[in-house]
């Protein structure tokens, strides 16, 4: 049975190993999804993550997408004999036909982008086709559902910003996929609302 799977957090997780002087192989690490696991599990269609944490010191973003996606685009090159990046649906059908499993490259954390549109922009250029508002802190965009250490309330009364309607507007142009995980129950409804294109919810429960 061919799997598609649309979230992973393989990139920052690759990502903190190199900062830590420890890198590891994409070909078979300790992580849930290495090369040997993708094959192993026949699977079709693997979404890789530029997972930012907004909070975390020192750490700009911006920079943080960006070496992310330069993991992505180093795994691409280096296993492009079972792996090939996947940019539209024709993609998927031709890695298939031959042989290879197709990685997409998706945005878990839209305030990596600080408001600018021109960064969605670029960021759509370099392969990104999927894209959460938020992740777990509010920004330029959108609230989240709840926020860490804090009380476990679902938020229903924040959603997007003015600046997040405009992204989700971008973003249907782009054709990148708004991705509703990790966003407040109200922001869930503003895109619901307001999308004219289909969205996702990658990782995420009903609520």
């Amino acid at each position: 049975m061919k799997v598609f799977d649309l979230h992973c957090d393989t990139l920052s997780e690759l990502r903190y190993a190199e900062e830590a002087g420890q890198p590891k192989s994409f070909a078979e690490n300790d992580l849930q999804i290495d090369l040997k696991k993708l094959q192993k599990g026949d699977y079709m269609l693997q979404c890789f993550a530029a997972f930012v944490n907004l909070a975390r010191p020192g750490q700009d973003p911006l920079v943080a997408a960006l070496e992310e996606i330069d993991i992505f685009k180093r795994i691409m090159a280096k296993y492009s004999d079972f792996i090939a990046p996947v940019y539209q649906p024709e993609d998927l059908r031709k890695n298939a036909e031959a042989g290879k499993i197709s990685g997409m490259l998706t945005i878990e954390e839209g305030g990596c982008c600080k408001g600018s549109l021109g960064v969605l922009r670029r960021l759509q250029e370099l392969g990104v086709r999927m894209m959460t508002l938020t992740w777990n802190y509010p920004n330029e965009l959108a609230a989240p559902n709840a926020n860490p250490g804090g009380p476990l309330v679902a938020n229903t009364e924040t959603g997007l910003t003015e600046q997040g309607f405009a992204f989700l507007e971008e973003m249907e142009k782009l054709h990148i996929t708004a991705d509703v995980s990790h966003l407040s129950d109200k922001g869930f409804w503003d895109i619901a609302n307001h999308s004219t294109r289909p969205f996702a919810a990658s990782h995420s429960n009903c609520r």
